[in-house]
């Protein structure tokens, strides 16, 4: 259980974006009469995607010991309508944004033996029903611009940096990533920008901003209003921004209980800053992230450890890229601290956003299905009367958790509507990778697969071709991208012997308006 309290506060549903509020899904298609404009904008995806075999290891005798192939085809239908009124006076903007999903989830697809991934965040163990009740307004919130102020109150998405901790969930085709988001963080909240310096009127201005909000969380990677958590946060930014350098620094403090009642408390500092210059033909781009929280959480207590248990840990990305003419490349390094006891009163393991998207399999869908597979373990009615606490939050739903990884990345665009990406990933846990209820069972660390706790956790090929086409205001994207992973020693089972390659396939086609 150790590397749980920490994901309780790893939600970070609160924190704006750098230097602006988190980014609106695109809207091309505008209508504008006198000072008003109405945005009409959305969205629709439609994914089919086949996941290899995925090893498993149950506590159940005689139980299966993987997932076998699945295949699956979903789909996302997005509406995005807003208005605003601008003006040159004193106050220069009036507005509202809403963004609202109609329906998200599995059309159709094969199900059989998916039981032991029941905790996942996303277990998909059948059709997803269009239903009324499960239309989501992620955004709907109205604004004031009244220089050099700004006031935004209602529901939002929420965003910092580069998306490490606190992520949106936009929907981008302007990076080097493979996948798509699938969650986003939504809170309710009350923000005011002030810009005490501004220093130019350009498409980019010199600019300090600072930032000041409350929010109630609607969800976020851990924490859901729907089953009964309640997270409040307060938070404040100071961010820089010019034509070249984008830096920021924010502070967050975070209450948050669950329907038990087990209290959680977090301070955040997340540092963030991204470099952009050209050199002849050649642009380059440099980003740097580092976030540290402390706290403490009653989410794990044990008969053990009754009381709250302290919280520490460490998360940070480094990427760079070049772009030259229709060749780009990028690498980029992440560390997110581990933790090698998980049976002490201390919790050090950090987790990232899992829209923050690190390859296609190890992240994903291994370690996605590895830790689902340790809820329903410590589920199980035959090692004990009822689960330990907390248990339902074990599953990491893709998020990169105790891990330092490298992630190579090149792009080819040999025309216009057309790229070849491909990426390259390896990964070490930062501490021995150990499976919490293995570890707990045997009295000793042992990995997800019940051999001793290791280190590596494998190494992974991914690649993707990406068309791009435009017709008016509507854009069509398709991608056809797979993930080829061979798991490291991290997985092997308790006779050495590590599982055979995983892979994945998937085709998806995005439209928006």
């Amino acid at each position: 259980m150790k590397h749980l309290a920490l994901l309780l506060l790893l939600a970070l549903a609160g924190t704006p974006a750098l230097a602006a509020p988190a980014p609106d899904p695109g809207r091309p298609t505008r209508v504008t009469a006198g000072g008003f404009t109405f945005d009409l904008g959305g969205e629709y995806r439609i994914d089919a995607a086949r996941v290899g075999a995925l090893p498993i290891l149950q506590a159940e005798p005689g139980a299966a010991d993987a997932i076998p192939v699945q295949r699956f085809l979903e789909h996302r239908l997005l509406f995005a309508p807003g208005a605003r009124w601008e003006s040159t006076g004193v106050v220069r903007k009036v507005g509202v944004v809403s963004e609202i999903v109609l329906t998200d989830g599995v059309v159709m697809g094969s199900f059989d033996g998916r039981e032991p991934l029941r905790w996942a965040g996303r277990p998909r163990l059948g059709v997803d029903s269009p239903r009324l009740e499960n239309v989501d307004v992620r955004q709907l919130y109205a604004s004031l611009v009244l220089p050099p102020v700004a006031l935004r109150v209602g529901r939002q998405l929420s965003e910092w940096g580069g998306g490490m901790l606190a992520n949106g969930g936009a929907t981008r085709f302007d990076d080097l990533r493979f996948g798509f988001p699938r969650t986003g963080d939504v809170v309710d909240r009350a923000e005011l920008f002030f810009w005490p310096l501004l220093l130019a009127q350009t498409s980019r201005p010199k600019a300090l901003l600072l930032t000041f909000a409350g929010d109630r969380v609607v969800r976020d990677a851990l924490a859901d209003r729907a089953r009964d958590d309640d997270a409040w946060q307060l938070l404040s930014t100071v961010a820089w921004h010019d034509e070249a350098w984008e830096a920021g620094v924010f502070y967050l403090y975070r209450r948050q209980s669950n329907a038990l009642d087990d209290r959680t408390t977090a301070h955040v500092v997340d540092a963030f800053g991204r470099y952009e210059a050209e050199v002849g033909e050649v642009r380059l781009r440099a980003a740097a992230e580092v976030a540290l929280l402390a706290g403490a959480t009653e989410a794990t207590r044990t008969p053990t450890h009754p009381g709250a248990a302290d919280v520490l840990g460490l998360g940070a990305t480094l990427e760079g890229s070049a772009e030259w003419r229709m060749l780009q490349g990028a690498l980029e390094a992440g560390y997110a601290s581990g933790d090698s006891d998980p049976t002490d009163d201390r919790f050090a393991a950090f987790s990232f956003h899992p829209d923050h998207r690190v390859g296609l399999v190890l992240f994903p869908e291994l370690l996605g299905a590895a830790s689902a597979v340790q809820a329903t373990n410590a589920a199980n009615p035959t090692f004990a009367a009822s689960p330990a606490r907390g248990f339902d939050q074990l599953p990491t739903d893709g998020a990169v958790t105790d891990a330092v990884y490298l992630f190579p990345r090149v792009s080819v665009r040999p025309l216009a509507f057309l790229d070849v990406m491909g990426g390259f990933l390896a990964a070490w846990g930062a501490c021995p990778v150990t499976d919490p209820f293995w570890s707990n069972v045997s009295g000793r660390a042992l990995g997800p697969f019940g051999g001793p706790a290791a280190r590596f956790l494998g190494w992974e090929v991914d690649g993707a071709l990406r068309l791009t086409m435009h017709q008016g205001p509507v854009q069509v994207t398709g991608v056809l991208e797979g993930g080829y992973l061979q798991p490291g020693e991290a997985f092997a089972d308790a006779r050495g012997d590590t599982p055979g390659p995983v892979s994945l396939m998937q085709a998806r086609l995005h439209v928006s308006w």
